[in-house]
């Protein structure tokens, strides 16, 4: 079950100290395959017209999610809930090593499409 699918993603950061919030949505154009609770999201992210990047996301079984992008942009992030995991963070400007704890991984994902929310710090 590989589908076509619009892909909508809402990146909303909010400052803690501040309370601040800032807000990104793209849309795109991907692939949904998998079963169950698993599944990958293919897609196509547009940074700007000459950088782009291709992304992998994985959701596994409600509980973990694993982000990889190739191309202009490079991350490879590892969300498991409840626990912390160190991820590349790569930049224009340079990599960074991040520590990334998931919060909330509520992942609404069905063979017809659905929704999947992360919390992390």
């Amino acid at each position: 079950m590989n589908k076509d699918r619009m892909i909508k993603i809402t990146d909303i950061q909010t400052n803690e100290e501040t309370g601040e919030t800032e807000a990104i949505e793209i849309t795109t154009r991907g692939t949904l395959d998998g079963a169950g609770n698993d599944y990958v999201l293919n897609f196509d992210e547009f940074f700007s017209e000459d950088m782009k990047s291709h992304t992998v996301l994985t959701a596994k079984n409600k509980s973990s999610v694993s982000i990889v992008r190739t191309g202009d942009v490079i991350t490879e992030l590892q969300l498991e809930l409840g626990k912390r995991h160190n991820c590349l963070y790569s930049t224009p400007y340079g990599d960074m090593n991040v520590g990334i704890y998931a919060k909330e991984i509520e992942s609404r994902i069905t063979p017809e499409g659905g929704s999947l929310r992360l919390n992390y710090t």
